[in-house]
């Protein structure tokens, strides 16, 4: 049987003890050996070792346990303990994790026959094109100057709980299809505009806040933070010439990641690095999923990012970060089962294709 490893990164929990099961009976089928590497977060004693004596955290050393080498390193040596030095393995990973399976690309490439990603952001090329993959604040804009307005007043209002109220505007797009998107902000703005604070005490609950907040507290989110860090960091500069503009996904990165961007600055950890040139020479089948409204990765990184690979295919899906269009239509897994099976070039990959092909995104259909 082939050998697929189920990769997250950092501030993913779906890959734990015990769910490899239902991830395998959800994503894939009996002929694949399906392996989740959790990864060192879950490791609270390593965690522990973080902390000094006064119990706070030592950032520099946290750096150094939890960054994405550390990661890539692992997933390196649960490959040669399962399949040996020369064994080659398949990868599948979507949003951090994904991008964390293009992290491993650029320095084990060459033990990877296919890898699947699916909503994976690319910060570098992100921050070459100038890219803005939070677009927040247009949408905002294009709602009207009373929006505009009100949504200032609001943050003006719920000053001391802006880092929740950020987070809350940041994660909508989460739960909400793209259609809903702009309905749901009309209310949210609208009901804290006139103070309505068991709204906003239930938008934390629905979106998540608090339970982030506990975790970001937590042990493991040490481990959370250092990966944002990773992601946002080579953003920062980009993010930096939009003075008063609210982009909450950025400005709620930058608050979780604000211990190790202040150690970034003074020099004592090193600004995060990737070497895309490493992709071009590699015979590694790629096969790279990306939604038009998705909020979290742009597609049009995704795009730069599958012209350097040697044999890539992009499927550009009217879609959101959740792929909610191509799960309901149970389109998703058969992309995965097929493409692993078959691989890019493949009659029956090329009939997948054509089967998804109404849920490609189309420039001349959008209004």
């Amino acid at each position: 049987k082939p050998t697929v490893f189920i990769i997250p990164d950092g501030q993913q929990f779906h890959v734990r003890k015990g769910t490899v099961k239902k991830l395998k009976d959800k994503w894939f089928n009996d002929e694949f050996n399906v392996i989740g590497i959790p990864g060192r977060i879950i490791s609270e004693e390593l965690a522990k070792k973080t902390m000094r004596t006064d119990e706070t955290i030592d950032w520099e050393k946290a750096y150094c346990f939890f960054n994405s080498y550390q990661w890539c390193s692992d997933i390196e040596m649960v490959r040669k303990h399962i399949l040996g030095d020369d064994g080659k393995v398949m990868l599948f990973g979507g949003s951090g994790g994904g991008y964390l399976i293009h992290e491993y690309l650029t320095r084990y490439g060459d033990n990877v026959s296919r890898a699947f990603t699916y909503g994976a952001a690319n910060p570098f090329l992100d921050a070459k094109l100038g890219i803005i993959t939070d677009t927040f604040y247009e949408e905002i804009e294009a709602m009207g100057s009373d929006y505009q307005k009100k949504l200032r007043k609001v943050l003006k209002d719920f000053e001391k709980e802006r880092p929740d109220l950020i987070m809350a505007l940041s994660r909508q797009h989460y739960f909400l299809k793209a259609e809903e998107l702009t309905k749901a902000r009309e209310d949210l703005i609208d009901s804290l505009y006139n103070g309505n604070r068991e709204y906003f005490e239930k938008i934390k609950k629905d979106y998540q806040v608090n339970a982030i907040n506990d975790l970001m507290n937590s042990l493991q989110g040490v481990g959370i933070r250092v990966r944002i860090y990773e992601i946002i960091q080579p953003l920062l500069n980009t993010f930096n010439q939009f003075g008063e503009r609210i982009y909450p996904t950025m400005e709620m990165s930058c608050h979780i990641a604000q211990p190790l961007i202040q150690l970034s600055n003074k020099g004592k950890i090193p600004e995060h690095t990737m070497d895309l040139s490493k992709l071009k020479d590699l015979d590694t089948e790629v096969f790279i999923l990306t939604g038009y409204e998705d909020k979290a990765a742009g597609y049009k990184s995704s795009i730069e990012l599958s012209k350097i690979f040697k044999y890539c295919t992009i499927f550009i899906a009217d879609d959101d970060h959740m792929f909610k269009n191509l799960n309901e239509a149970n389109l998703f897994n058969k992309t995965i089962i097929t493409f692993f099976n078959y691989g890019l070039q493949s009659d029956k990959t090329k009939d997948l294709l054509k089967k998804l092909e109404p849920y490609r995104f189309k420039e001349h259909i959008q209004k």
